[in-house]
């Protein structure tokens, strides 16, 4: 039997938490404080909400491939609107194998970095009927450095 699926509006401030519930997550869990920036510098420049220079390294080294190879691609596309589909070819992913990936990521975003969101943009596009992700330059130049470009 095919998995039916529907569609639902879903504000872009609230996806993240759509996301955390289909994820297995409880909505609103606090983050917990474990392995914040492991010594960092505690005036680092934050980008990305909380998300220091030093934290968004760490994650680039410590992820699997799938997400470096979304990380290198956003950050070769800094401040461009990349669609899902483009996001995961690139990877040479489904967007469901992406979205798993994403979905073990945003874990361990608030599990090992407390972060209650990642250090890109992600939000659902209308028009498109896909998620669309973003970059910011700032961060995109951090990637950059921690790929030794």
């Amino acid at each position: 039997m095919a998995t039916e699926f529907v569609m639902v509006p879903v504000p872009v401030e609230r996806v993240r938490e759509v996301y955390a519930v289909l994820a297995g997550e409880a909505p609103g869990d606090a983050p917990t404080k474990a392995a914040d920036d492991e010594g960092g510098d505690p005036a680092s420049t934050l980008l990305m909400g909380d998300w220091s220079e030093e934290l968004i390294a760490r994650a680039y080294r410590e992820s699997p491939g799938s997400i470096v190879g979304i990380f290198n691609y956003l950050s070769d596309n800094p401040g461009r609107e990349v669609i899902a589909d483009e996001l995961a070819q690139h990877i040479n992913r489904t967007r469901a194998q992406m979205a798993g990936a994403l979905g073990a990521f945003g874990r361990r975003t608030k599990n090992r970095y407390g972060r209650q969101s990642w250090p890109f943009h992600a939000w659902w596009s209308h028009e498109s009927h896909r998620v669309i992700y973003k970059m910011d330059a700032d961060v995109a130049e951090v990637i950059r450095e921690a790929r030794g470009i």
